[in-house]
């Protein structure tokens, strides 16, 4: 990795105003598990600003929607490279500068379109001799995923779409991502059960789910000392968040798919 990878990557937190409330918990969580994170880090929102030395605030007001405000932040401050979070990404344990400067290292020399650190879902097979990387197929649902990943920067806005939102653009970027001729990488899960020990991150996927606080987050926030008093979010039902949990095991969340599925037609 040459000396001036500083120059050749940032950190992009997307967020916005209405969730302006899960920011100190992110940012407190992140500078604590990654205290010597190499790149500039940028939060998107739109008129707040988080007061931080160690985070720059790109304010975009009138909010206009993820993607546009996505290519607008990414056009006031161009790198290379980016690092994509959201800012309900709440890291649970350290961060590996050393590994992720030599993803960011694998990257660059295999020209790849991006590196997901979280594996979700996994890559569809080995790439090359890299012993924990894998390949995407091309036709892999969710080939473009919105999870922590290091991006080709000029390729990830090359994928935006004005007035699409992040869901869509995992869905219908997906579908454009077959036009694109770098590959997409992912570091892999486990062989056996598919078992996610392998993140180059360690972060809740999603700590606000359908406008609400994850459950398990605010358990594992009391446990990092951290408050959400200022907070007016509400929190999903345990029952909700155990039956997420089951759905998304191994093997047997396909029974607990079915499962729920069939409970909400009895109901």
């Amino acid at each position: 990795m040459p000396e001036n990878f500083k120059d050749q990557c940032a950190i992009f937190v997307s967020s916005c105003d209405a969730f302006s409330d899960a920011w100190k918990p992110f940012f407190k969580l992140f500078h604590r598990h990654w205290p010597d994170c190499p790149f500039p880090v940028y939060l998107i929102a739109n008129q707040l600003v988080y007061d931080d030395p160690r985070v720059k605030t790109i304010n975009i007001y009138p909010d206009k929607g993820w993607s546009a405000n996505m290519a607008e932040a990414l056009n006031k401050f161009p790198y290379p490279h980016i690092i994509y979070f959201q800012e309900d990404y709440f890291l649970k344990s350290a961060v590996s500068t050393k590994r992720i400067l030599n993803l960011l290292d694998v990257l660059i020399k295999e020209k790849a379109a991006c590196l997901r650190l979280w594996p979700s879902p996994a890559p569809g097979r080995v790439f090359k001799n890299y012993c924990d990387i894998g390949l995407i197929n091309v036709n892999s649902p969710y080939r473009v995923s919105l999870q922590a990943s290091i991006w080709d920067a000029k390729i990830f806005q090359s994928l935006l779409v004005p007035g699409e939102s992040g869901r869509d653009m995992e869905f219908a970027g997906s579908e454009r991502s077959k036009l694109v001729k770098n590959p997409f990488l992912s570091v892999t899960k486990s062989r056996y059960l598919k078992i996610n020990n392998n993140p180059a991150i360690d972060y809740y996927c999603t700590g606000i789910v359908k406008g609400k606080w994850n459950y398990g987050v605010i358990k594992f926030f009391k446990k990092q000392g951290i408050e959400i008093g200022e907070s007016k979010r509400g929190v999903e039902s345990k029952s909700r968040y155990r039956a997420r949990l089951l759905r998304a095991m191994p093997v047997f969340g396909i029974f607990f798919r079915f499962y729920y599925r069939a409970l909400g037609k009895v109901k």
